[in-house]
C-alpha cells in the first residue's frame, strides 16, 4: 500500500487519515495523543476535558499514530532523528497563539492553555481580556456567566468588536457583554507589558489579577522549510492543495495560504478536499480545485446564547447557542465520544 504521512491531528488532518486509512497505509504524527475539538475549548474552564477531547487510537482503526514534533525539511518528514518515508505527504500543522506582549500573560487558544490558566481564574477577582475578536468575546462571555461575581474587563483596539462582521453582530454582542457587566474599553491598542500591568499606546494602564491575550493566531510553521512559505508564514499551494513545486505533498487548515477564515468547518472542508485528490492522483485522474467560501460562523455566548453570521443575515439569541452546542455534540459523537 502507498504510504501517507499527515503532520497535524487536527480538524484539517484529521480528516484525511479517516478518509484513507481504509486505502493507504497512514501515518499521523501529532504532538499530543488526541484530538481536541478547539471550538469549545473555552468550556475547559468549567468542563470536563474528557467532553472535548479523544484519543486518536480510539478514533483511528487503522492508521498507525506517531506522537513528537516533525519537521518538513527538503522535502522530508522528521521527527527526532528518524526520517519517515512517504509517498504522500500533508501538513496541517494548525496555529500557536499571537503573544506579542510576553509569555506571562495567558493565552486561550487550546485546551492546554485553558487548563493552565484555570486555577487562577477561580482564585481571581479580576479578569483583563485584550483583544475583541471571536476568541476574545467569546472568553468574556463564558467567565462573565459563569462567575458572575468576578469583574471583566475587555480592551479592543476597534470602535467595535467582531468588526469583521455585519454591524449587527458587534452590537449584540457589546449589548451582552454590556448587560453582565463586562466592562469594554473599545479603540485603545496596548503597546507593552509592565509587570503585572498593561499600557496602552496612549500611555493608559490597565491591570487584573488574570490578563489573557486573545488579539490572534500565526501559523504553525516553524517546522517546515521557509522555502515554501509565504511573508506571511503561510504554506504557499495551490488552488488544489498541493505545495506549490511539491505535487504528492498538500497542506490544508490554518498553516495554507487560502483567503477565507480560519476555522474548523473551512479546515475540515480541506482536508475533504486534499484526501479526494490523492485518491484521484493515485488514480491518473484530474485533480479538483478548492473554492473558498464564507460559510456561517457560530459565536457562543455563554450557555445558552449566540450568535448565526452569514454574509448579511444574522441571527441571535438562544437558537445560535444550541446551534453550536449541536453541532459540538454530532462532532464528539461521529468521532466515538
Amino acid at each position: 500500500m502507498k504510504k501517507v504521512v499527515i503532520v497535524g491531528g487536527g480538524f484539517c488532518g484529521l480528516r484525511v487519515a479517516r478518509i484513507l486509512e481504509s486505502r493507504f497505509a497512514v501515518t499521523l504524527i501529532d504532538t499530543k495523543p488526541y484530538f481536541e475539538y478547539t471550538p469549545s475549548v473555552l468550556k475547559l474552564m468549567t468542563g470536563d476535558p474528557k467532553r472535548y477531547r479523544k484519543d486518536f487510537s480510539a478514533i483511528l482503526k487503522k492508521t498507525t499514530f506517531l506522537q513528537g514534533e516533525a519537521q518538513f525539511r527538503n522535502n522530508s518528514i522528521v521527527v527526532g532523528k528518524e526520517k519517515i518515508p512517504y509517498d504522500y505527504a500533508v501538513l496541517a500543522t494548525g496555529f500557536v497563539p499571537f503573544m506579542p506582549l510576553g509569555k506571562d500573560i495567558s493565552d486561550a487558544t487550546s485546551g492546554e492553555s485553558i487548563m493552565q490558566a484555570r486555577d487562577r481564574l477561580h482564585a481571581a477577582k479580576t479578569v483583563l481580556i485584550i483583544g475583541g475578536g471571536y476568541v476574545g468575546v467569546e472568553l468574556a462571555a463564558e467567565i462573565a456567566t459563569s462567575f458572575p461575581a468576578k469583574k471583566v474587563t475587555l480592551i479592543h483596539n476597534h470602535p467595535l468588536l467582531l468588526e469583521r462582521n455585519a454591524e449587527k453582530v458587534s452590537l449584540y454582542a457589546q449589548t451582552f457583554l454590556s448587560k453582565r457587566g463586562v466592562d469594554m474599553i473599545l479603540s485603545t491598542k496596548i503597546a507593552r507589558m509592565d509587570g503585572k500591568r498593561v499600557i496602552a499606546k496612549r500611555g493608559q494602564s490597565y491591570s487584573g489579577d488574570l490578563i489573557f491575550s486573545c488579539i490572534g493566531t500565526r501559523p504553525q510553521t516553524k517546522n517546515i522549510d521557509g522555502k515554501i512559505l509565504n511573508e506571511r508564514k503561510e504554506v504557499c499551494i495551490r488552488q488544489t492543495l498541493q505545495i506549490e513545486g511539491l505535487d504528492s505533498v498538500f497542506a490544508g487548515g490554518d498553516i495554507a495560504a487560502i483567503s477565507e477564515e480560519r476555522t474548523a468547518q473551512n479546515a475540515e472542508r480541506h482536508g475533504k478536499a486534499i484526501a479526494e485528490n490523492i485518491i484521484r492522483k493515485e488514480e491518473g485522474k484530474a485533480l479538483t480545485g478548492y473554492c473558498p467560501s464564507r460559510r456561517p460562523m457560530v459565536i457562543s455566548l455563554g450557555n445558552d446564547r449566540g450568535i448565526l453570521a452569514m454574509k448579511n443575515f444574522v441571527m441571535t439569541g438562544f437558537f445560535p447557542g444550541l446551534l453550536k452546542r449541536l453541532v459540538e455534540k454530532k462532532v464528539m459523537r461521529e468521532y466515538g465520544a
